[in-house]
């Protein structure tokens, strides 16, 4: 039990194991600790007394401290109280590294420590201790100075957003459980919106980790490339890749010792047949909303545990039938079907369909039986088991008709299929409301025909289970088995099953599905004062819920049953708050609108009209009709704002009810209680939000009269207010309240978000062909912008809509409100750069226009595009434009070059897995473009795995190269390559055959010199994504080049694994025959 004051310890001091002492205390924790036999856990916060030299007795079983902010200096006292501490965390809030003292390593018998901090340094003392278990949760930054040295970490949980991991990393070789969740490629929840020059590879070093048992790669943006550098990893026995972006799980193959692996949220995993065979115990799959199949799980024929929540589209059969799984985690539904899993034993697939279509009656009665419990015990809640079991693919069952199941429609013609059967064949073929299934409906006609009343009623349960995901009111009204359902089966029900039906539907069934008709068929059928009771009573609490007078409705049941006439007149007539909405609707004019509103209230005064009308649509009238009331009364204003207060209808409180307040009812604003004035205060923001300076009011003064926040901290945030709702709604406004933002700045950033904001509202002035309040709201963006952080990138994209403008208006409207916004400024935006080059092209001269089509061409923008562009039709002719276009055209570009897929190439495989004695310059970086300073001693050996004759994929020839890891190239290509200019460090190397034992000669390990930014290729917005799903490329245009950048005619992309080639030297290898070697454009590729 926890306690957190001395009262709460002291009531029962024996039941207490875990004790927070906050400053609040009104007595020392030492002089209480020692009456608490049993704690376990104290918890000292920050500005509490932490010595503990005054505590006589100490609890036997107290194992754990954490010390808030501000404790450091206490750490030493701890250690010499002697307290047999297990665990020890430490937490400190500044803005500085927090040392951890050295006396934490003297604490006797301490193994786990634990800090939160922005930064840590951990010290010499605790290296070779007691401490194996250790915890960091610090700010985004390197990994703390002292961790690598304490190599008697058995574990390690690393809260810390870093961009890798030290070499010296390497130096835990104790480490068994690592959990790095959250810490590498920004902590992201979506791999596949990870942007490509963020992105960074799984940190070798992990792969040298010897006793690493345990490894949880959550939220790391982990693709299958990163997987690889596990391979061959002799421990690793479980690992966690939560929110991964793996969709082939291959090279997880390649670890022998993996036993347990949880894929939880996974959203690309779809296949897990690269796990049959592994010896897996323990496989996690929740949130894995991809998986449909998980018949794979058959094959892991060691698995005794499985997780599967939120796998809603996997069919249950693999798992209930599995012959050694024995521990389910799951979702309750599924959970119920582990618990009757023994039903299915015995019973397959195909032999329930050979039973529909045996010639004896029983039997194949008894295939349908069967075949119900099948599907209701291995169907998952997005996908019914019926379509698997006939052997239906997605394709199949998205057909617009009802699907024809003629084996199973056949069986249901017995003519000894009773109802109660009937509706379990129906359950199954109707789980969903997009099931589609043609029998579902012969066999509701069998439950109408045959059933029984409970048979009905189970009919009916069946329907609604079935609509249990649906979003009522958007029924198709087309020929589909839910539509037929609804108009040619319920109608048909019983009594008894539709008064269950009725029960059971809700305000949008009834009313936006337009079931309301079941009504009239209940009422046709209903004699019994019981029966009608029933009826009556639903028939009215559908009124209430609709806050209508179901008029039409209660008009076809009168019809059906006259008698009704009497007993349902009161839902005849319209209701009182539809009368006042007509009222307030036929109001003309502000006057006498202004009269029915203050009838109204009145009538909510004298509970005429009842309070809780204002819940529905009379609500919203009365808001939208105060709009068009004009000026209020001050006393009209008051009766409003009191109303709104009392029935929670801040709504109201509208500029038109608020302005009469602020200038004449202070004295009443004043009388209100503080959250009322509160509430006040917040209308008054959203008014001043909206429009922040109107006429005759001071909304900072009144706000800050209501609050007590000063005036002029209260200007800043409504300006700021202003300013973000006017770049998302209004631009004449926005203009307006830029002119109070230049006459007293407030600190303001425009970001990339805010710019499209403007974008959008120049595009909407633009389409209502307003030129010249486009050009009011540039030039006061730009009086403003000494005062706003805005970055020039984004500035330009608005800048397009003056262009068209300065096209029509001519150089001195040019002059005046386009080059100011261009002075010190370099253009960034190609779409900018190009409608100013359409801008030169009507008004410019050659040179001004060829600059201006150069800086467009460089920024990405295609030569075709001013050979197109009517823009440009009459200066093409021109010598200069024809020779820069013709220039550009046909300059030279990067492609990147990479080996070709091993089907198309098959060779030898290179073993570069890992091994725990590989050589120090194995983890070179030789994948990042810079020189090593010494190069190591060749001849390298490489390891060739062993020849497999029954692998398409290899073949007995020698590879040409080998890009993974360390890129290894035959002679042959490093000599073409250097006679072009590429910059290469190279190593003497060997390749080892393991089959024979041979040796080859003639290759080179590679380090490629040169690092290229992938914007200087072209327009780059690269995203990291699954290469057989391309979501999004890394570039959308290219731009070539006269001369290689920086001379580099093969070099890496930044931040990315790409090698890049010069167009020249691709020509060179592909005349030189280097078939394996594969060029793709980059615009086609994803980084």
């Amino acid at each position: 039990m926890r306690a957190t004051t001395p009262d709460q310890a002291l009531a029962t001091p024996t039941e207490i194991t875990e004790l927070h002492v906050s400053d609040a205390w009104d007595r020392p924790w030492q002089s209480l600790v020692g009456s608490l036999p049993g704690l376990q856990t104290l918890h000292l916060e920050e500005a509490v007394d932490a010595d503990p030299s005054s505590v006589a007795t100490w609890p036997a079983g107290l194992r754990s401290l954490v010390l808030g902010g501000g404790h450091r200096d206490a750490v030493a006292a701890w250690a010499r109280a002697g307290v047999p501490l297990a665990s020890l965390e430490l937490r400190d809030d500044g803005d500085e590294p927090f040392e951890i003292p050295e006396a934490v390593a003297a604490i006797p018998g301490l193994s786990r420590l634990a800090v939160r901090a922005k930064a840590a340094v951990l010290p010499e003392a605790l290296a070779g201790g007691s401490v194996t278990e250790l915890a960091l949760a610090l700010a985004p930054g390197e990994v703390p100075e002292g961790l690598c040295r304490l190599t008697q970490l058995r574990r390690l949980r690393l809260a810390q957003r870093v961009r890798s991991l030290p070499a010296a990393f390497a130096q835990l070789t104790s480490l068994e459980i690592l959990d790095l969740a959250g810490s590498l490629n920004g902590g992201t929840m979506s791999a596949d919106t990870l942007p490509a020059s963020e992105h960074r590879p799984l940190p070798a070093v992990l792969a040298e980790l010897p006793a690493l048992r345990t490894l949880v790669l959550d939220r790391c943006g982990i693709f299958e490339g990163d997987l690889e550098r596990l391979a061959g990893h002799p421990r690793l026995h479980r690992l966690s890749l939560g929110f991964a972006g793996v969709a082939d799980l291959s090279p997880l193959r390649a670890l022998p010792a993996l036993r347990e692996l949880d894929l939880r949220a996974c959203g690309r995993v779809r296949d897990l047949s690269p796990l049959a065979g592994l010896p897996l115990t323990w496989v996690g799959l929740d949130d894995c909303d991809r998986l449909r199949d998980l018949s794979p799980l058959l094959e892991l024929h060691q698995l005794r545990g499985l997780s599967m929540k939120g796998c809603d589209a996997a069919l249950r059969g693999p798992v209930l039938t599995h012959p050694t799984l024995e521990d389910l985690e799951a979702d309750d539904e599924t959970m119920g079907q582990w618990a009757r899993r023994a039903e299915l034993a015995g019973r397959t697939a195909d032999d329930i369909r050979k039973g529909l279509s045996a010639t004896e009656p029983a039997r194949r009665r008894q295939a349908l039986s069967d075949l119900a419990r099948w599907v209701e015990l291995t169907s998952a809640p997005d996908n019914n088991a019926l379509g698997h079991l006939f052997g239906l693919s997605d394709e199949d069952r998205e057909g617009e008709p009802p699907m024809a199941l003629p084996e199973l429609s056949r069986a249901l013609e017995d003519p000894g299929v009773d109802g109660a059967l009937a509706v379990r064949v129906f359950a199954a073929c109707f789980r969903s409301d997009e099931d589609n299934f043609a029998p579902a409906l012969e066999a509701a006609d069998l439950v109408i025909e045959r059933g029984t009343q409970a048979d009905q009623r189970a009919l009916v349960d069946a329907f609604g289970y079935a609509r249990r995901f649906y979003d009522a009111g958007h029924r198709s009204f087309e020929e589909d088995v839910h539509e037929r359902l609804i108009a040619e089966v319920l109608p048909r029900l019983g009594l008894p099953a539709l008064l269950h039906l009725l029960g059971q539907l809700s305000v949008d069934d009834l009313h936006a599905d337009q079931l309301e008709e079941l009504f009239v068929v209940a009422y046709g059928q209903a004699s019994s004062p019981e029966q009608l009771d029933a009826l009556d009573g639903r028939l009215r609490a559908y009124a209430a819920s609709l806050c209508r007078r179901p008029t039409e409705l209660v008009a076809a049941i009168v019809e059906r049953q006259p008698a009704a006439q009497e007993r349902l007149a009161d839902l005849l007539g319209p209701t009182p708050e539809e009368r006042w909405d007509a009222r307030l609707v036929e109001a003309a004019g502000p006057e006498q609108l202004q009269a029915e509103l203050s009838a109204l209230l009145s009538a909510l005064d004298a509970g005429e009209l009842p309070v809780e009308s204002l819940g529905g649509s009379l609500s919203s009238r009365i808001r939208d009709k105060l709009g068009e009331a004009g000026e209020l009364s001050p006393e009209l204003a008051r009766r409003v704002a009191e109303r709104a207060l009392r029935s929670d209808q801040s709504a109201w409180l509208r500029p038109e009810v608020l302005g009469p307040l602020v200038r004449d009812e202070w004295d009443w604003l004043r009388s209100q209680s503080e959250a009322d004035r509160e509430r006040i205060a917040g209308a008054l923001r959203d008014w001043q939000r909206r429009e922040f300076a109107p006429e005759g009011i001071d909304l900072t003064a009144a706000r800050a009269r209501l609050t007590g926040v000063p005036e002029e901290e209260l200007r800043g945030q409504a300006l700021q207010d202003s300013l973000e709702h006017a770049l998302k709604w209004d631009a004449r406004e926005l203009t307006r309240a830029l002119v109070h933002f230049i006459a007293r700045p407030v600190p303001f950033e425009i970001t990339s978000q805010r710019s499209r904001y403007l974008a959008k509202l120049l595009d909407k002035l633009r389409i209502e062909k307003d030129p010249d309040a486009t050009v009011r709201l540039m030039d006061a963006l730009l009086a403003a912008r000494p005062h706003l952080t805005w970055s020039p990138e984004d500035q330009q994209y608005p800048l397009t809509y003056l262009l068209p403008i300065a096209l029509e208006r001519g150089p001195q409207f040019f002059a005046e409100h386009v080059a100011p916004w261009l002075e010190g400024q370099e253009l960034v935006d190609p779409r900018f750069a190009y409608n100013l080059a359409c801008y030169q092209a009507t008004h410019g001269d050659t040179e001004a226009l060829c600059g201006a089509i150069r800086r467009a061409l460089r920024l990405g923008k295609p030569v075709q595009q001013f050979r197109e562009d009517a823009d440009f039709a009459g200066r093409l002719k021109e010598p200069e434009v024809r020779a820069l276009l013709e220039e550009w055209e046909e300059l030279p570009r990067y492609y990147a070059m990479s080996r070709a897929d091993y089907y198309d190439a098959p060779c030898r495989f290179l073993d570069m897995g890992y091994k725990p004695d590989r050589p120090a310059w194995w983890e070179l970086r030789w994948r990042r473009g810079q020189p090593f300073d010494e190069l190591p001693e060749g001849p390298l050996r490489f390891d060739l795995e062993p020849f497999n004759e029954h692998a398409e994929e290899m073949s007995r020839a020698l590879p040409l190269v080998s890009l993974f890891k360390i890129p290894l190239m035959h002679r042959s290509l490093v000599e073409v390559l250097e006679a072009h200019g590429a910059k290469l460090q190279k190593v003497p190397a060997v390749l080892v055959d393991p089959d024979d034992g041979a040796e080859h000669g003639d290759y080179f390990a590679v380090n490629v010199l040169g690092v290229i930014d992938p914007k200087a290729l072209g327009r780059f917005h690269g995203r990291i994504t699954d290469n057989a799903h391309i979501d999004g490329v890394g570039f959308s245009a290219l731009t070539g080049h006269h001369e290689p950048l920086d001379g580099l005619v093969l070099a890496w992309l930044h931040d990315t694994s790409t090698l890049v080639v010069f167009e020249p030297l691709r020509d060179a290898l592909v005349e030189a025959g280097f078939d394996e070697l594969r060029f793709d454009d980059l615009r086609h590729i994803a980084m």
